[in-house]
């Protein structure tokens, strides 16, 4: 039962359970980005939001490019604060650059 508690958790988490909206499914895939990221070394105080997030995931995952990087930030504000409806296209955006950088070797 806690094998399928986790699957389930993990399925939600990055952006596969449709009853979410695609909002829901990029903040669920940043949870799961971020903490990757802390995993890897950046301490938990900083901040999403900040420059120093980016020097992160470029220090981590540098085929990551500023382009990307630039449209993760604005798709996660934008699913916090935003109006614009997210497409599907987002979510398996952010999806993607969460598994190049789980992918990645630093």
């Amino acid at each position: 039962v806690l094998v399928l508690i986790q699957v389930r958790r993990q399925q939600s988490e990055m952006g596969h359970n449709k009853k979410q909206t695609p909002q829901e499914r990029i903040q669920g895939i940043f949870r799961a980005f971020y903490r990757l990221l802390m995993k890897r070394g950046m301490p938990a105080t900083v901040e999403s939001t900040s420059e120093e997030f980016c020097n992160w995931v470029q220090k981590l995952c540098a085929d990551i490019d500023e382009n990307e990087r630039k449209k993760l930030m604005d798709l996660v504000l934008e699913s916090n604060y935003g109006f614009r409806e997210k497409t599907e296209e987002d979510v398996n955006f952010v999806r993607a650059l969460y598994y190049r950088l789980k992918r990645s070797k630093k």
